[in-house]
């Protein structure tokens, strides 16, 4: 099963360390980057700063559990969404922002 997390900031990256234990391959979709303001908040370590979050939640996952990953590091849109949610078993909107609640949503 593919497991899209869409936004994988506070929500997002909580998210995906409890849905690591499913026998699934979780997909991270998110454009921002790691910020020192998030370290408190979200699942990041102090070694992902600058990095974009998909990727940085991705590796940190991979390198702690083993957990099998894709990120997407770009926004989503109206012209992307139904490529980034394929096949997917399960989406879990964790967006922190009206616009890209809305493009899911109409999807």
């Amino acid at each position: 099963m593919r497991i899209v997390i869409l936004g994988v900031g506070a929500l997002g990256s909580t998210t995906a360390v409890l849905c690591r234990a499913l026998d699934a391959t979780l997909v991270f979709v998110d454009f921002d980057k790691v910020e020192s303001k998030n370290l408190l908040a979200q699942a990041f370590v102090k070694q992902s700063l600058g990095k974009n979050k998909a990727e940085a939640l991705k590796a940190q996952l991979l390198n702690f559990y083993g957990t099998k990953a894709e990120a997407f590091g770009v926004r989503v849109t109206k012209d992307n969404v139904e490529q980034l949610t394929k096949d997917a078993g399960l989406i879990v909107d964790c967006f922190d922002n009206a616009e890209s609640r809305r493009i899911v949503s109409e999807h």
